[in-house]
């Protein structure tokens, strides 16, 4: 009676699992700890690698053959390595029959038998092409940011430059105007001329000074201060 109702249980336990494995995207796979024998892969296997899964459970060979060429060494000795021992987490690339790449991450972890011995190693494999792309798309957008943000910086430390050239000549004969004694209303024309020069000479000053700290090249210039 407790045989049967063992079996039973570990039949529907089965079920439960094949389920949920054969109703979900993600590739569920099981295979002896050698990699010589590819004991369940669940039907996600067809979908994302483009072959059937009859095909790996004849020739298991044909995961490593699915690989990208630039990825199958670290990842087949990252298979032999890690899987066994539960710290398996490799993200690689295949290659479908129709030559399309997709992205993997694979995950894996190691069953033991009663006696405490790993006998079968588990994994879950998933598509992760679409996130990666978008990722890839960030980085691209985040990058094109950055550059137009350094070429506008480049921009107003060149333009504030140019402006202070002939701003310093304007300055310069202001003062000169100010420091005589001009009848009206030149003397008060000389006055409103030499303040708009201050305010856009401080204008091109606070403009440099962002440029160089967006630049990272603002430098600090201490004074003695009475904080009271």
């Amino acid at each position: 009676h407790e045989r049967r109702n063992s079996e039973s249980s570990l039949r529907e336990s089965e079920q439960r699992f094949r389920q949920v494995a054969e109703n979900i995207r993600e590739v569920i796979w099981l295979s002896d700890v050698a990699k010589n024998k590819i004991i369940y892969i669940s039907p996600g296997y067809e979908l994302v690698w483009g072959r059937t899964c009859q095909s790996l459970y004849d020739s298991p060979r044909t995961w490593l053959e699915a690989l990208h060429p630039e990825d199958r060494e670290r990842v087949l000795a990252a298979a032999v390595t890690k899987q066994a021992v539960g710290n398996y987490d490799e993200t690689y690339r295949i290659v479908r029959p129709d030559g399309a790449i997709r992205w993997i991450r694979d995950r894996a972890f190691p069953v033991r038998g009663e006696n405490g011995d790993v006998y079968r190693v588990a994994g879950l494999a998933e598509d992760i092409t679409e996130r990666r792309l978008l990722d890839e798309e960030l980085r691209a957008t985040r990058d094109a940011a950055l550059a137009s943000d350094q070429a506008k910086s480049e921009f107003l430390a060149n333009i504030s430059h140019e402006i202070r050239t002939p701003l310093n000549a304007i300055h310069g004969m202001c003062e000169l105007m100010t420091g005589q004694e001009l009848p009206e209303p030149h003397a008060s024309r000389a006055k409103l001329a030499h303040a708009a020069v201050n305010v856009l000479t401080t204008t091109i000053d606070d403009l440099l000074d962002l440029s160089k700290i967006e630049a990272g090249r603002m430098t600090l210039d201490p004074i003695p201060t009475d904080v009271r």
